[in-house]
Parts: structure tokens; sequence; C-alpha cells
């Protein structure tokens, strides 16, 4: 039976749409159910300061995460000045045990941070797809407006 077709009489055609009717009814064609996005906990790594990579990724992955969430930063894990050789290397170790690095702490807070291009361009390629900015300090009775200028600098 051909359902796109031409019918051959009236009674052909509400013999169809009925059968296709009761088709959709009983597979539930109408509610597909999209698997759910996977729900991933990562490790922040500051606390793991003095760690090599390796040793990093396979505490992480013994511990049950599913990823790093790595410092890219001044006394981090991963120096800015360095990011170009070692985030690939910390990226690599972290694949080898399971785990992803999704995420990475940065220090910077403008375009003109240092090594700020190298880092985000790094990254990237990697397939990092957040980052965390630097601190961009608060002062709780401070307009918005006036914080916003005082941060742009």
């Amino acid at each position: 039976m051909a359902i796109l077709s031409a019918p051959e009489s009236r009674r052909t055609f509400l013999g169809q749409l009925a059968t296709a009717t009761a088709l959709m009814a009983t597979t539930n064609v109408w509610a597909v159910p999209l698997p759910p996005a996977p729900f991933t906990v990562q490790v922040f790594t500051k606390h793991l300061d003095g760690f090599g990579y390796d040793d990093i990724s396979a505490m992480a992955a013994e511990a049950g995460f599913d990823g790093l969430d790595l410092t890219v930063r001044p006394a981090g894990h991963v120096l800015p000045e360095r990011v170009a050789d070692d985030l690939p290397r910390a990226v690599a170790a972290a694949k080898k045990a399971g785990l992803a690095i999704p995420l990475i702490v940065t220090a910077l807070t403008d375009e003109g941070s240092p090594h700020a291009e190298a880092v985000i361009r790094t990254a990237a390629a990697q397939g990092v797809s957040a980052y965390r900015t630097g601190w961009l300090s608060y002062q709780p009775n401070e307009p918005m407006e006036v914080g916003r200028e005082r941060i742009r600098g």
C-alpha cells in the first residue's frame, strides 16, 4: 500500500486514512522522546597543584568525574605563556583517561590580558568550548553603570 499514491476511490482513501491513524495511535509517533542531554561533572583542578596532567586525569577518572575544569593562568596547571605546548598535552592526558576538558579557568579579563589570543586560540583548537574569566571585583554600593566603566578601564 503506497500512502502517497492517488487513492482509487473515496472508500480506499478513508481506509488508508483509518489505517494510518491507527498506526500513529499505537506507535506514538507524535511524542517521540528526545534523549536527555548528558549531565557531566568536572573537577576544578586548582587544589591538585603539584600533580602532572596524567596524575590529575587518572585521579579524576578514578573518582568518577567526567572531565577537568583546568586552570590555564599564572600559577595554574597550564601557564599562559606555555599554552600552545602544554594545553594539548593536558587534553591528551585527559582523553587517555576517558575525560574531557570542556572548560578552562583563566586570568583573562579583556583582550589586552597577557597571552589572551594564544589562550583562546589554543583552547578552541583543542575542543575547549568555554572559559571562565579572571576575577572582576564588585563594589556593593556601586551602581552597575559605574562598575562597568571601572572594569572597562
